[in-house]
């Protein structure tokens, strides 16, 4: 609630450090929940503006993910460390780590997870300048606008500015009339057309 509805990356990291410590003093504690809270210690310096404090966080605990089997948190990790890369600045490795988080949800049959890295593909399509990056991000992003509202209910604030600055911005490269065909395009697909269109 701290991060997501507060944006208080701060008192979301002080918190998530509590429970941490909590987990670490407790003989019983669970692993994956430390490396869950890891995790979210993770996401609270990307929100804070701090990728690269998060990137060596997230490198630890893919290999600690990957280690345990634990293909949940893989998948969220990689799309985290996506997430820190484009922040960064650093697209083509952005894409990559998206794509790789993408495929591994995919594998595992994660929709949400899937859908949560086909959300991030598609500004980092439209990052390559270029008409085919953003006539991808437009299907894309025209997939998950649908699929998001069909399956999990109405978008949020910050969701709803991320799909309409990325709608405005299809339409700056594309043209009014190619860029609202790509978007209904990809909102008919189905999952599995959208994961095959975001990893050809």
């Amino acid at each position: 609630m701290a991060n997501e509805l507060q944006h208080d990356a701060r008192a979301a990291a002080t918190l998530y450090r509590r429970a941490l410590a909590a987990h670490e003093d407790d003989p019983q504690g669970s692993r994956h929940a430390r490396r869950g809270l890891r995790y979210n210690l993770a996401i609270t310096d990307i929100y804070a503006g701090r990728a690269a404090d998060a990137l060596p966080r997230l490198d630890a605990l893919r290999e600690e993910a990957d280690a345990a089997h634990d293909r949940h948190l893989l998948a969220q990790v990689l799309n985290a460390r996506g997430s820190a890369l484009d922040a960064l600045g650093r697209h083509a490795e952005a894409t990559a780590a998206t794509r790789a988080a993408l495929a591994e949800a995919w594998q595992t049959l994660e929709a949400e997870n899937a859908l949560y890295a086909l959300w991030n593909l598609a500004p980092l399509a439209l990052a390559r300048g270029d008409a085919e990056g953003a006539a991808l991000a437009a299907r894309l992003m025209g997939f998950a606008d649908r699929f998001w509202r069909t399956n999990f209910g109405a978008l949020s604030a910050a969701d709803r500015r991320d799909v309409a600055r990325t709608r405005r911005r299809c339409r700056q490269a594309l043209g009014r009339a190619a860029a609202q065909a790509a978007w209904e395009a990809g909102a008919r697909l189905e999952l599995a057309a959208a994961v095959a269109l975001a990893l050809a």
